[in-house]
């Protein structure tokens, strides 16, 4: 988990901005992470945090298991064959995850609002998954380089036509890919688009 620097020093706060990033293992350390390429989110937060540039957060960061296939996931892929345990993962942070969370830190799970998944490639699709399908709960997603492709992008065909959203339960969404991944880059505008034109996001507010 990363604790913002205030969490140790003001010890009556409790803290709203709740972010729940996959793949943990790779987010602090080189030990722990996929090729010892690790994110190093902390480096990039407490200057941010500190220069008053973005607002302190909380950061629930579950490591992946082997079966990170099948749980970040929305459904069967034929070609990769696996997949599809994805509302099962994210039954288990909303019922297991973030109550241990809520015991053991000081935070306020604002569902719906505050609280957020993060995450890239598999780790970026069940995150805009679970903002899509679990408004209600999961206010905010960030969705970086994600596996738009996955299952014939099923995603865009069958999940956000099939998922409509309205004005009161539409979450912020951010997307992220570059340009040099080409597939992955240009299934995250036509994305973006549907989400524009077809879905009553606007970009430069809620996306």
């Amino acid at each position: 988990m990363y604790l913002p620097p205030s969490y140790t020093e003001n010890t009556l706060k409790v803290h709203k901005n709740v972010l729940v990033m996959h793949d943990g293992n790779n987010l602090f350390d080189p030990e722990t992470a996929f090729m010892g390429n690790a994110w190093m989110i902390q480096d990039t937060l407490d200057p941010l945090i500190y220069e008053g540039q973005i607002e302190e957060v909380v950061i629930v960061a579950p490591y992946n298991t082997p079966g990170r296939g099948d749980e970040y996931t929305q459904s069967y892929d034929k070609e990769e064959g696996f997949g599809g345990k994805g509302d099962l993962y994210l039954d288990w942070i909303e019922q297991t995850l973030l109550p241990f969370a809520q015991k053991n830190l000081r935070i306020t799970l604002d569902k719906g609002g505050r609280l957020g998944l993060a995450g890239s490639s598999l780790g970026g699709l069940i995150s805009c998954y679970g903002a899509w399908t679990r408004s209600k709960t999961f206010g905010r997603a960030g969705c970086i380089s994600s596996s738009f492709w996955w299952n014939n992008k099923d995603f865009l065909t069958t999940v956000m036509p099939t998922h409509p959203l309205t004005a009161l339960n539409m979450p912020q969404l951010y997307l992220d890919a570059g340009t040099e991944e080409t597939e992955i880059y240009q299934d995250t505008q036509i994305i973006s688009q549907f989400m524009s034109t077809k879905a009553g996001f606007v970009l430069g507010k809620n996306l």
